[in-house]
């Protein structure tokens, strides 16, 4: 029989008061994989860990009280940020790590890890307010939040994201399907998590795109957000190498406006993102440090962006002629309605002629 993990009450309350008021999570990280590959949580595990949607927070912190009855404490993680510019520290701890730390008696025992959906349909940890992208790895495409999956803890049923095996593959590498005992993860893997320091959530995003993705995210906070800080220097170096629109030879290639047309349409929501992914791929096979974006991919990158400005001009120029055609038919419309009154009145001037 398998051994109930000692945190496993306090999540399980924190589940179930989630539950009662309506409020949407999905396992993450360790807490996932213990439930997806082994229906228990790691035996070595320290904390677990919920995803929720950042517009949730309040709703969160209004349980403050029932949690406490528990004997669970909420409290909002606050910390010194890393100036993604040129990597110096702020002054205090003054960045929101969308992150709501879980105590109880005192000691941290798991993380509720709050994600904004931004308007390209990337969920990530970004605090607009304190403008502070933290842990950029985590970021996932909204589809896999979009529809959720189940999986078990010790016999209970909890929701996970689309396609779990594919997002813990992305997260700890092909060897996810053998349990590993702490501290004895491969080179290029987290000592205390396992996850793969350069995670490559490209693939996440192609394997989306794969499956149909084509969402509709208007209104959504925009992408590139104001980003001022990250979380440490590894979170600065991913951040290069995958998230292109925030480096300079990014914004040369996919600048804010084109970003914006490109979005202005939900039938070019699958155009955008092969072509975000062409510059990834592009900064990725750059120099070292990958601050720009490599030469020979440049000649690529700037026909595939000619190519769809092209296409949207196109478009631009039948939807002026539609307009124009549509123009004259109102014309021919309102012609057509002034003629039987013009009618009606020369034959009252007729019949007043003839009367005197």
């Amino acid at each position: 029989m398998t051994e109930i993990h000692p945190l496993y009450a306090a999540f399980r309350t924190i589940a179930r008061l989630l539950e009662e008021h309506g409020i949407h999570y999905v396992l993450s990280g360790g807490t996932m994989l213990g439930a997806v590959r082994d229906g228990a949580m790691i035996p070595h595990d320290k904390d677990f860990d919920f995803e929720l949607l950042a517009e949730d927070r309040a709703r969160v912190l209004a349980l403050r009280d029932r949690f406490a009855i528990a004997g669970i404490e909420l409290r909002e993680k606050r910390r010194k940020g890393l100036r993604l510019d040129d990597g110096s520290w702020s002054p205090e701890a003054s960045c929101f790590a969308s992150n709501i730390h879980i105590r109880v008696d005192g000691a941290h025992v798991g993380d509720m890890l709050l994600f904004t959906v931004f308007d390209d349909g990337i969920a990530r940890r970004l605090d607009v307010e304190t403008q502070t992208l933290y842990n950029p790895r985590t970021m996932i495409p909204a589809w896999y939040l979009e529809g959720t999956e189940t999986a078990t803890l010790y016999g209970d049923p909890y929701p996970v994201v689309r396609s779990p095996e594919v997002v813990l593959e992305t997260i700890y590498g092909p060897g996810w399907v053998q349990p590993v005992a702490a501290g004895e993860f491969p080179a290029g893997q987290n000592r205390g998590s396992g996850a793969v320091f350069d995670k490559p959530t490209e693939r996440l995003i192609r394997h989306a795109l794969d499956q149909g993705w084509d969402g509709d995210y208007r209104g959504r906070p925009r992408w590139p957000g104001p980003v001022t800080y990250v979380n440490s220097q590894a979170a600065r170096r991913w951040v290069r190498r995958h998230e292109p629109e925030l480096l300079t030879g990014g914004r040369d290639l996919l600048p804010a406006e084109r970003i914006a047309r490109i979005r202005s349409e939900p039938s070019d929501f699958r155009s955008y993102h092969e072509l975000r992914l062409l510059l990834i791929d592009g900064v990725q096979a750059g120099s070292t440090g990958h601050r720009q974006i490599a030469p020979k991919r440049r000649p690529a990158l700037e026909a595939e962006r000619d190519a769809l400005a092209e296409r949207l001009a196109e478009r631009e120029r039948r939807v002026a002629l539609l307009e124009q055609r549509l123009e004259a038919e109102r014309v021919k419309l309102r012609a057509v309605r002034r003629r039987p009154v013009r009618t009606m009145l020369g034959y009252a001037r007729r019949q007043l002629s003839r009367t005197s």
